[in-house]
């Protein structure tokens, strides 16, 4: 079924003029979904879009000294966690101390990448 477009119809703006040429909704026979399709004559930019992200350094990590680092950690501390009944500190626990670990194994650097969005018309966040 092809759906006329109408100024009734609703699709997510993208804040550029970018409104669908052609909607397809068809029944799949598998379920009660239906499958929305829809086409856009979108602009690609042809120069690519650069921007700076943050990455971890991951060359030099040592595996072993990460080990190590992990087994001594509260992780690997039973009198840490014993008793303890929310999950979400444990959580909160798990995260941190990884973050810790693998800032000093594997540390961050700024990196100048090539955006991965190929329709993206701005810097990287």
């Amino acid at each position: 079924m092809i759906v006329p477009l109408s100024s009734t119809s609703s699709f997510p703006s993208t804040g550029d003029d970018c409104t669908p040429t052609c909607v397809h909704v068809d029944n799949p026979g598998l379920s009660d979904h239906w499958l929305v399709r829809w086409l856009f004559n979108l602009r690609l930019s042809s120069e690519p879009v650069y921007g700076e992200r943050e990455r971890r350094v991951w060359c030099n990590f040592d595996l072993e000294d990460f080990q190590d680092s992990l087994s001594s950690s509260c992780l690997c501390d039973t009198a840490s966690f014993t008793g303890q009944s929310d999950v979400n500190a444990l959580a909160d626990m798990y995260n941190s101390t990884m973050e810790k670990l693998l800032d000093v194994h594997a540390p961050r650097r700024k990196v100048t990448a090539v955006s991965d969005d190929v329709l993206t018309h701005s810097p990287l966040d």
